[in-house]
């Protein structure tokens, strides 16, 4: 390890992820003392940040109450202060073929995620006239912005992806059957679902 320059306390066998892609989880930890950092976010960079938004709102909002209040305890775990996305890459390109989401929270409280709290990422690819209008799962509301692609995470290890396979069919209105418009749900147990 004193020839090579490396590191006596990290497996340095272990072949390194390509660029560009992120780790879900733990990687090999560092310690400081009597501090264990397990380097969980540290793949996450400022460019991956897509939006802040300062607590409670932000400018004229600011203490507007932009949260979601359900009355439950839960309701400053629905704060979201940061949307980050990232592209793993083609695997032709060294990448993971995959694409990475991260939400942060003001005050997530102790499982929170595990049924109190679900998350709903709507995706349009393209012209935002095309695509559905109505969101899943019995959401009572719609976007005008019209969506290809609605990530849904429900707990830590239960999401959804829905996908729009049909553009000719469109939903226009409130809880309109997104099946009859050719909208397919993948969970964690299909193929290219939810991960």
């Amino acid at each position: 390890e004193l020839q090579n320059g490396t590191n006596p306390k990290e497996d340095d066998t272990i072949p390194l992820p390509p660029p560009g892609q992120i780790v879900i989880g733990p990687q090999t930890p560092v310690v400081i003392g009597g501090v264990t950092n397990n380097r969980e976010f540290t793949d996450w960079q400022i460019g991956d940040m897509i939006v802040l938004d300062e607590y409670h709102g932000d400018g004229t909002n600011n203490q507007g109450a932009d949260l979601y209040r359900n009355g439950d305890g839960f309701d400053s775990s629905r704060d979201l202060v940061a949307f980050y996305a990232h592209d793993g890459g083609a695997v032709a390109n060294g990448g993971d073929d995959n694409f990475y989401f991260r939400a942060d929270f003001q005050d997530l409280k102790p499982l929170a995620e595990e049924g109190n709290m679900d998350l709903y990422v709507v995706i349009d690819f393209n012209s935002p006239s095309v695509g559905e209008s109505a969101l899943p799962d019995q959401i009572d509301t719609r976007t005008n912005m019209k969506w290809e692609v609605v990530v849904a995470a429900y707990q830590t290890d239960n999401g959804a992806v829905f996908i729009d396979t049909n553009p000719a069919v469109n939903t226009v209105s409130i809880n309109q059957d997104l099946t009859a418009a050719g909208v397919v749900r993948r969970t964690q147990n299909d193929a290219n679902g939810f991960k």
